[in-house]
């Protein structure tokens, strides 16, 4: 599967609000060899934004910027939405 086809999967677990879920997906993609982009951080951060779990964003946050991923506008706006 693409890269899309993997953030479409890992929005449902998103929508459900499960990090489980959410962290067996990128499991699942790092298996599948798919590289890990901004869409995919955001979409973590997001997911623990949405749930009140802002040290698990911001661990998401760190991981991101390990791995050499610039967060931009949307990382953001979704960290912030776990200080709200």
């Amino acid at each position: 599967p693409s890269a899309v086809s993997w953030h479409m999967v890992l929005d449902v677990a998103v929508k459900r609000r499960s990090p489980e879920a959410a962290r067996k997906v990128l499991e699942d993609m790092l298996s599948a060899g798919v590289e890990l982009d901004v869409v995919t951080y955001s979409t973590l951060i997001t997911l623990h934004a949405e749930v009140g779990d802002i040290q698990a964003a911001r661990a998401v946050l760190k991981e991101m910027t390990e791995a050499g991923v610039a967060p931009n506008v949307v990382t953001f706006t979704s960290l912030m939405r776990g200080y709200l």
